[in-house]
């Protein structure tokens, strides 16, 4: 079982492989062991992107909007650069077919960076630093802004990575100096960046080598992957909490939520 997608509140979207190398996708909730199986996308098309949004807890209204692409082999010929958008709405239970979303041919979306639900759009990072902005039927609304200037297309910048922070828009990356910074978007209209915080990871060295930023858990407690685990650092007190991996090495994506025991149904 593979998670594709998680939401804040605590509904993740998984999939897995069946007989004849097929796939069957589910919306779960982890905490209430709720499982529900949902009709296939278009399973042909490579999955490369997968963005799960809650409209609704009670009763549960939820969309996913998975973008795919052909396979090299493939001899549709899509072209390099475009990706294929389907939309599941749990109200009609089914899957149709959005938009074609189209990037240049030296660019794509940047593999293992979740999409990120922030002020009611979905981001999504290219690999020339850019941010592609989609509504929840999977239409691009917003022209396509680059990460903050200093950053943007910088090789000396490491770890580059979108997030909400605080229902906003944010981006996490660790400079030269190995200092993680934090910014957010603060005028959506003209896409302005403002830096919000500068950690030292110093302390964070400590208990494990090689860290990397994964999120802010809030926006005081930081998460971030290292060679031997996960460590949470609570900046107030300077306090490390270090979850060990027994794993060679570490996972390819994380997938933050909060959760409740309420059940779904």
């Amino acid at each position: 079982m593979k998670i594709e997608a998680s939401s804040r509140q605590g509904i993740l979207c998984c999939m897995r492989p069946t007989r004849n190398n097929n796939y069957r996708y589910y919306i779960c909730k982890p905490s209430t062991q709720e499982w529900k199986v949902l009709p296939n996308p278009k399973l042909r098309y490579w999955t490369v992107q997968v963005a799960l949004v809650v409209l609704k807890s009670d009763p549960l209204r939820f969309k996913i909007l998975r973008l795919s692409k052909d396979s090299p082999t493939s001899s549709r010929n899509l072209g390099f650069g475009n990706y294929f958008c389907e939309i599941y709405d749990s109200k009609t239970n089914a899957w149709r077919q959005g938009n074609i979303i189209s990037l240049s041919e030296d660019v794509s979306l940047k593999y293992h960076h979740q999409p990120i639900n922030a002020s009611g759009l979905i981001c999504l990072l290219t690999t020339d630093d850019q941010v592609l902005v989609l509504n929840y039927d999977g239409e691009e609304v917003n022209p396509r802004f680059f990460l903050p200037e200093q950053a943007a297309q910088n090789k000396n910048y490491k770890n580059k990575k979108l997030i909400s922070y605080e229902g906003k828009l944010g981006f996490i990356c660790l400079s030269p100096s190995e200092i993680l910074e934090l910014w957010c978007i603060e005028n959506t209209i003209n896409h302005v960046w403002r830096k919000e915080q500068e950690v030292e990871t110093e302390n964070i060295k400590r208990v494990t080598n090689y860290p990397s930023p994964i999120d802010f858990y809030n926006n005081d407690v930081i998460v971030m992957e290292g060679s031997n685990g996960s460590v949470f650092y609570e900046q107030q007190n300077a306090s490390l909490h270090l979850v060990k991996s027994d794993k060679l090495y570490g996972p390819i994506e994380v997938f933050p939520f909060c959760s409740d025991v309420e059940p779904i149904n």
